[in-house]
């Protein structure tokens, strides 16, 4: 007896997804959303990021300006995976002729935006050398934190000084 087909996908972290003989709908189409496209996503967006860090720093590349140049890609990346997965998800949950509503994935692109950076500065210190490290702490973190508040309401006067010496000082 020949086995019906399906669909059988083996993803990064080495799990199987597979179904057969059922429609696009419930567990599949979760499985789509929440397993599928953020697996590989995860796994892709983490590799790249450590793939450039180490080439940098084996290098002797700047690995913060390497990585912020990977990040720009990523991020296009993911813009146009979900893009290509809204179509996909549209065609499937078509009847064949027509397709279905489209899926709003603003906040996904955006989660993983914000994703992408956190990652990036994780690799950024973890492969700096050390005075490259030094100097992206130095900025990160003031020496003296000054914020007056009242009532839990406060104002970041380092912050501020920050934001008016950028402005109106050369």
């Amino acid at each position: 007896m020949s086995e019906r087909p399906g669909l059988d996908i083996k993803l990064p972290n080495g799990r199987h997804i597979q179904y057969r003989g059922i429609r696009y709908h419930g567990s599949p189409q979760h499985i789509f959303w929440f397993e599928f496209l953020p697996t590989l996503l995860d796994h892709t967006i983490r590799e790249e990021l450590k793939k450039t860090a180490e080439l940098a720093k084996s290098t002797s590349v700047s690995v913060e300006q390497s990585v912020a140049e990977v990040v720009a890609l990523l991020n296009n990346l993911v813009q146009r995976a979900y893009i290509r997965a809204v179509d996909v998800d549209r065609s499937l949950m078509g009847d064949g002729f027509t397709k279905g509503e489209a899926r709003d994935v603003a906040h996904n692109v955006e989660g993983y935006n914000k994703y992408i950076v956190e990652q990036s500065n994780v690799y950024v210190l973890e492969y700096s050398s050390n005075e490259e490290k030094v100097n992206y702490a130095i900025v990160q973190e003031d020496v003296l934190d000054i914020k007056p508040n009242f009532c839990g309401i406060g104002i970041n006067i380092n912050a501020l000084w920050r934001k008016i010496k950028g402005k109106f000082l050369p």
